[in-house]
């Protein structure tokens, strides 16, 4: 299975006027990654494709 610990990188227009919050998408970005690899969504998925 993959273990390395890579960093992610998000590139977000400060002229969008889609996002009020920037910060806050950033934490909800960070939730989205975080939250897989806590209930083990992760690890399956990585499973099914072989990546173990």
């Amino acid at each position: 299975m993959l273990k390395t610990k890579k960093n992610y990188y998000i590139t977000i227009s400060k002229y969008s006027k889609n996002i009020s919050n920037p910060k806050q998408l950033l934490k909800q970005l960070d939730n989205c990654v975080l939250t897989p690899k806590g209930n083990g969504t992760y690890q399956n998925i990585s499973r099914q494709y072989g990546l173990e």
